[in-house]
């Protein structure tokens, strides 16, 4: 008897577990965000005769201060500001619609400071990187050139939530 009840723990454990890594995307929001980040990438690139393969936005947070860039593989292009940072994840229009963007720029360093105390590395030689390699946008957490892991868009979505 002893031995069934283990067994159901053990299972109830590994469903727990398994479940924990489920979501489903209800109303469709990682698939616009998707959908606007490509859109986002393909304007950068017409707009600065670049390859839309090329490009990435970088985000990372050195000097206690969110910063945002635009590189062509390693070449910065330019800045990007935080309203675009926010019509980026939520859609064209959305930073004159409300006030998000200390929300943005509050919940970006946010996940950046969680992550930076997970793994034990300073939170000035992480970056996160969002590009478009092929048909799929790519997120991936860097420590300065170094990959460190890929990021589901999910995980990052929720703190523009």
């Amino acid at each position: 008897m002893i031995q069934k009840q283990r067994k159901k723990l053990g299972l109830r454990a590994k469903i727990k577990d398994y479940m924990d890594d489920v979501s489903i995307d209800v109303f469709g929001h990682e698939k616009k965000v998707m959908g606007n980040i490509s859109k986002y990438l393909f304007f950068i690139s017409k707009e600065n005769s670049i390859s839309e393969t090329g490009s990435n936005i970088r985000l990372a947070h050195p000097n206690q201060q969110l910063e945002a860039y635009i590189y062509h593989f390693d070449r910065k292009i330019r800045a990007v500001t935080l309203k675009e940072l926010v019509d980026f994840f939520m859609g064209q229009g959305s930073g004159e619609a409300f006030d998000l963007e200390r929300k943005v720029r509050h919940n970006i360093m946010s996940y950046l400071t969680q992550y930076s105390n997970k793994i034990n590395i300073p939170i000035p030689c992480l970056n996160i990187r969002i590009s478009k390699p092929s048909e799929t946008v790519m997120i991936v957490m860097y420590k300065h050139a170094e990959l460190i892991e890929s990021i589901p868009l999910k995980q990052l979505i929720k703190y523009f939530k």
